[in-house]
């Protein structure tokens, strides 16, 4: 499964109300070998890395999306789920 944090701080100019967001996405994968989890990343970095400036949401545009250098896989203390992280940072603009 996969797990998004958010983190989110007001980034105003003159002439919009903009918010800045770190978005740490988690990938949880139960397979023998972390083969699963890198390829949950993969797409992941694929589809977020630079996305498309101006991405219409509910409230506002996606101006800025880059990967922020985070990008890890280790094993839960289970001994049995793999665990893959990385770091976003977004600019929504209003």
């Amino acid at each position: 499964y996969i797990l998004v944090e958010l983190s989110s701080t007001p980034f105003d100019t003159k002439d919009s109300s903009d918010q800045e967001h770190q978005v740490f996405v988690h990938c949880f994968s139960k397979k023998n070998t972390p083969t699963e989890a890198m390829d949950i990343l993969s797409g992941i970095y694929s589809a977020l890395n630079r996305a498309e400036a101006n991405i219409t949401l509910d409230s506002g545009y996606l101006t800025y999306s880059q990967f922020a250098g985070v990008n890890d896989i280790f094993k839960e203390p289970d001994g049995i789920t793999w665990h893959g992280v990385m770091n976003f940072n977004f600019l929504i603009t209003a």
